[in-house]
C-alpha cells in the first residue's frame, strides 16, 4: 500500500468524521433556523420553492422575505442529518433528490408547512412534525438510516403528556422576597391545575430559578414582559413570577413571533384590596391559588382571546371549566400547533 493511498484514505476518513455529527448536534443545528423564520419581521409568503440534493441553493425562494429560505435551510439540514446517520457525507443523494417545500401562514400561530419528495407530500402545523415527516420520506424512498433507539426517540418523538414548567422567581439582591414561590407552592398550584383539567395533562415544575435583582423585583409586569420577551426556555412553559409590588396586572403573555415564549404572572394574594376583584373576574381562580392566572396567560399563548362577550367560545378563562376547553388544551399541547412549543420546543 503506497503512502499516497494511505494519506488519501486518512483524509477521506477525517472528512467523513468531521461531518458525522451526532443526532443532538444535528437537531441543534436544525433548530437554529427556526429563530431565523420568526425573527426580524419575516412573514411567510406561501411560495412553493425547491432544492436539489447536490447543492445548498433554493429556487423560487423569496430572498428579501427570508422565511421561505429559512425553512429551506431547516429541511436541508435535516437532509444532512439523514446522510450522516447513514454513515455518509453531506449531499449523499446528489442531484437525483429534488425537494419541494412551502411555508404559509395567516399569522405565527397558524403556520402550515409542506414538503414533497418524488410526488409524496406531507404537511404539518409544527416544526417537529414536518422534520419527522421529511426524514421518514427520505427513509422510505432512499433507504433506512438504521437508527438506534435513542436516535428514533429524538427524530420521531412520541407525544408527551408531561408539561415541563420553568418558574423564574423575581427576588431582591439578597434573595429575599416572593418567598411563597420558593418552596412547594409552585408545584401545588400545578397540582391543583392538573386536578381541574382532570389530569389529561400533567404540568410539572421542572426548574425554579430565583432571580436576584432589585430592579427586576420592582419591575411592573409590563416591564418584565419587555425584558424577557423571547427569552423563555425551548421545550418548556416558562412563567416569570413578578414581585408583589407589580400590581399593574395579574398576568401578561408575550407571544407574537417568539419561538421561546414567556408569560409573567403574580399570585393574587399579593394584591390585597384587588383580591376580590380578581376572584369575581376569573372563573378559574379556585380560591386565589394562582391557577386561574396561569391558565389565563397560557390561553393567550395558545392564541385565545378574553371570554367577555364570547358566549360558547373557547377562551382564556374556560380551559378548565368546559370539556371543549380541556380538549383544546390537550390537543394543543400534544400537537404543538401554536406559540407554546413543547418537547421539541416548537
Amino acid at each position: 500500500m503506497t503512502r499516497s493511498f494511505i494519506l488519501i484514505a486518512a483524509l477521506l476518513c477525517l472528512s467523513l468524521e468531521s461531518q458525522a455529527l451526532n443526532v443532538n448536534q444535528h437537531i441543534n443545528k436544525i433548530d437554529s433556523t427556526i429563530n431565523w423564520i420568526w425573527s426580524g419581521g419575516r412573514t411567510t409568503t406561501g411560495n412553493t420553492s425547491y432544492f436539489y440534493g447536490n447543492q445548498l441553493s433554493f429556487y423560487n425562494a423569496n430572498r428579501t422575505n427570508g422565511a421561505d429560505r429559512s425553512f429551506g435551510y431547516f429541511l436541508y439540514y435535516t437532509y444532512d442529518m439523514y446522510c450522516n446517520l447513514r454513515g455518509r457525507s453531506n449531499k449523499c443523494l446528489g442531484s437525483r433528490l429534488r425537494v419541494y417545500f412551502r411555508i404559509s401562514s395567516t399569522g405565527p400561530n397558524n403556520k402550515t408547512m409542506t414538503v414533497s419528495v418524488n410526488g409524496q407530500s406531507r404537511s404539518s402545523n409544527y416544526f417537529q412534525g414536518i422534520r419527522a415527516a421529511f426524514f421518514k420520506l427520505l427513509e422510505e424512498q432512499h433507504g433506512s438510516a438504521g437508527l438506534t433507539g435513542y436516535e428514533k426517540s429524538r427524530i420521531y418523538p412520541a407525544p408527551q403528556r408531561i408539561v415541563s414548567t420553568e418558574l423564574r422567581i423575581m427576588s431582591r439582591n439578597d434573595g429575599s422576597g416572593n418567598n411563597i414561590w420558593k418552596g412547594s407552592f409552585g408545584q401545588n398550584v400545578l397540582n391543583q391545575l392538573n386536578s381541574r383539567i382532570s389530569n389529561i395533562l400533567r404540568f410539572r415544575v421542572h426548574s425554579k430559578n430565583v432571580i436576584r435583582n432589585n430592579n427586576l423585583y420592582n419591575y411592573s409586569q409590563s416591564s418584565l414582559v419587555r425584558h424577557y420577551k423571547d427569552r423563555g426556555t425551548s421545550g418548556k412553559v416558562t412563567a416569570v413570577i413578578s414581585g408583589p409590588g407589580a400590581q399593574d396586572s395579574f398576568g401578561r403573555a408575550y407571544i407574537q413571533r417568539a419561538s421561546r415564549p414567556i408569560f409573567v404572572m403574580n399570585h393574587c394574594q399579593n394584591f390585597n384590596a384587588y383580591r376580590n376583584r380578581f376572584a369575581a373576574w376569573s372563573t378559574q381562580n379556585y380560591n386565589c391559588t394562582g391557577v386561574g392566572i396561569f391558565l389565563h396567560e397560557l390561553g393567550h399563548q395558545m392564541n385565545l382571546g378574553h371570554c367577555q362577550g364570547r358566549s360558547g367560545e373557547i377562551c382564556t378563562d374556560n380551559l378548565a371549566t368546559t370539556q371543549r376547553g380541556k380538549n383544546y388544551l390537550l390537543n394543543h399541547m400534544l400537537n404543538r400547533t401554536s406559540a407554546v412549543r413543547l418537547a421539541y420546543g416548537y
